[in-house]
């Protein structure tokens, strides 16, 4: 039997197998088929050639479709985007109640947020939406972490209204224009990938929205703060930080694969631009 494993080596230290990149980086999606662009998540992972595939996570992990509503998918539940099979390392979001922007840990001022929006998940009620009750409403949150590079992400969608809406991961020293990227009809994911001031290195980052425009509103959802420069996939929180776990995955060799001779193909997508001290491998092992 052989083992396909993904390996990203950071300098001379190469990190652990197939998913757990270097920490804080953004995942990688192996194909074990050519996807259908609307895919929807799948707790199932089959190879082109009758592949078996060995598929472990020890929690929950967030899925997003080709189409369709978003869906969280239970532990050992591989994740099937429209791109592939995601493989993430291990995150943490220490951000609290990311969906429910309603609840003391978030200091409104000139804003009032409720838990009554229907998140990307299709669930009424599991996301807020937060209207400016005068000029430069905000809804803010302080977070207590050392300094690192960290990043912050969370979903927005245009509820009513048509002023600036911004963010911040700076107690609001820097707000950062999201207004173009917002939709009435669509969750947009506000992350360093899409804005890069929302990744920074201070200690102590207070993350938040403003709505400029008083009477405009902003339906939020799955709000983060996670360390290494990119944003992971959402990993919803409640009264305290939430971890997922990394995941891991092996194929074994078709049978109608030679033993001892044989070559092979993969293809991988990273989700960032390999800086130059990073590399991807991927090694072949017998059992």
């Amino acid at each position: 039997m052989f083992r396909l494993s993904l390996l990203v080596a950071l300098g001379a230290a190469p990190n652990n197998f197939f998913g757990p990149h270097s920490a804080g980086k953004p995942p990688y999606l192996f194909r074990l088929a050519p996807p259908a662009a609307s895919r929807h998540c799948q707790a199932v992972a089959a190879g082109s050639f009758g592949e078996t595939v060995t598929f472990t996570r020890a929690s929950d992990g967030y899925c997003v479709p080709g189409s369709g509503n978003h869906s969280t998918l239970t532990t050992n539940q591989p994740r099937l985007e429209a791109q592939g099979l995601l493989v993430e390392a291990a995150a943490t979001n220490v951000l609290l109640r990311g969906r429910d922007i309603s609840h003391a840990a978030w200091t409104k001022t000139d804003a009032t947020c409720t838990k009554t929006a229907t998140g990307p998940d299709g669930v009424a009620s599991s996301a807020s939406t937060c209207t400016a009750t005068a000029g430069n409403g905000t809804a803010l949150q302080a977070i207590v972490t050392g300094a690192a590079t960290r990043s912050s992400s969370m979903y927005l969608k245009r509820r009513t209204g048509t002023g600036a809406v911004e963010v911040t991961r700076d107690n609001a020293g820097t707000w950062t224009a999201v207004t173009s990227s917002l939709s009435s009809t669509e969750w947009f994911r506000v992350t360093p990938q899409t804005h890069a001031a929302m990744s920074s290195g201070g200690a102590n980052p207070t993350v938040g929205i403003r709505i400029v425009t008083s009477g405009d509103a902003v339906d939020v959802d799955l709000v983060q703060d996670e360390l290494g420069a990119f944003a992971s996939s959402a990993i919803e929180t409640a009264g305290t930080s939430v971890t997922r776990a990394v995941d891991v995955v092996s194929i074994t060799k078709p049978t109608a694969l030679s033993n001892t001779e044989g070559c092979a193909h993969a293809c991988m997508t990273p989700l960032w631009t390999l800086p130059p001290q990073e590399s991807v491998i991927v090694s072949f092992r017998a059992a």
